[in-house]
């Protein structure tokens, strides 16, 4: 029988994703929010990138959920903003290359033995998958000047369920002894509006308000493309009257400078690696800056 939140999602035709996580002797799970890595510009590391997340990996492997918020290269066009002068390598076709061996490294060390039987994982057979991918607004110009959605070439073969635009994954945590199970319902989206970069966080939190009216029902809303890091807590009610714990999150970019974003006036960018948010199966959810 579908939840109401389910049935205002499919009304909306948001894909709902179900994957499992039999969580062993741990208690809670790590949900890892990455992207707007934006690569091609002079701001991204991806050495440092890599070396970040692989130890990220190591510390949370078992247990880890990996959320890509979009935005994974640059891909300028003649009517993008900025000029191109800041751009390390301008070819849209080498960032995606970039990306697509940042992208396989991590999913191999993620997955471990699993890879060769995960590499290929859809929408349609991601009840165990680990990483989840959304299109962001630069990958997006593609989309509507040609009609290519890059986030096919970025995620494809890489054990990294391709979601589109935006997508509910629904996150069940397992134990045998004691015999428990928890559901986390989490909202996936590049950004919450049409708005550009660098708004203020109580425009983010208004965002996430009306996202909340909008796709009702899940625990956590998440997104990234504000190149800022914005952990905030709401509440819902369940069916029964009982009150619930929300979350909104905005996840960092890791670029260190963008020249564009700057000469603009947005807000100053919050330069980090990823956000990770912990998923108790017996308590509820909390999240660190």
């Amino acid at each position: 029988m579908s939840t109401h939140w389910e049935q205002e999602a499919i009304s909306t035709n948001i894909p709902v994703i179900e994957t499992i996580m039999p969580l062993g002797d741990a208690t809670e799970a790590v949900l890892q929010l990455r992207g707007d890595e934006h690569a091609g510009l002079r701001g991204f590391d991806k050495e440092l990138y890599k070396v970040v997340c692989l130890r990220e990996q190591e510390k949370y492997k078992k247990r880890l959920i990996v959320l890509l918020v979009g935005d994974a290269i640059e891909n300028s066009s003649k009517r993008s903003i900025g000029h191109g002068y800041d751009l390390l390598e301008p070819d849209p076709a080498k960032q995606i290359g970039t990306m697509q061996e940042v992208y396989k490294e991590l999913s191999k060390n993620l997955y471990n033995s699993k890879w060769k039987n995960m590499k290929r994982v859809t929408m349609d057979n991601g009840e165990h998958a680990r990483i989840f991918g959304v299109i962001g607004n630069h990958e997006y110009r593609s989309r509507k000047d040609s009609g290519i959605w890059l986030n096919d070439q970025i995620y494809e073969d890489k054990g990294i369920v391709n979601a589109g635009i935006r997508c509910i994954i629904r996150l069940i945590l397992t134990k045998k002894k004691p015999k428990m199970e928890k559901i986390y319902n989490i909202y996936l989206s590049h950004r919450l509006t049409n708005s550009a970069a660098g708004v203020s966080h109580a425009t983010l939190l208004k965002n996430f308000k009306k996202t909340k009216g909008d796709i009702v029902g899940a625990d956590i809303y998440a997104c990234g493309h504000y190149h800022t890091h914005y952990i905030d807590y709401d509440v819902k009610f369940t069916s029964d009257g009982k009150r619930e714990k929300v979350m909104y999150i905005v996840n960092p970019s890791p670029l260190n400078y963008v020249e564009y974003s700057d000469w603009a006036l947005y807000s100053p960018n919050f330069s980090g690696i990823g956000t990770n948010i912990y998923l108790p199966i017996d308590r509820n959810m909390y999240g660190i800056i």
